[in-house]
């Protein structure tokens, strides 16, 4: 799980640890009180990045989530 603050940040860059071949499935699941989506999903070579939107804050001081990746 990764945290972002809410009230600052407007994005969120996540890259994901393992090296895949192909762009994954991924499940976004929000753990806070604003709105997160996927913005962007990008390879480079082997590194995926995943880019996050943060939207409507209602009271969320940090962004929690988790992302499930799975092989397509």
């Amino acid at each position: 799980m990764k945290t972002a603050s809410c009230r600052v940040d407007k994005y969120i860059n996540h890259k994901l640890d393992k090296e895949y071949e192909t762009i994954l499935h991924v499940i976004l699941t929000n753990q806070c009180n604003c709105f997160l989506h996927i913005f962007d999903i990008k390879q480079e070579g082997t590194q995926i990045t995943i880019t996050l939107a943060i939207g409507n804050n209602f009271d969320a001081d940090l962004a929690k989530y988790q992302l499930l990746a799975l092989p397509s």
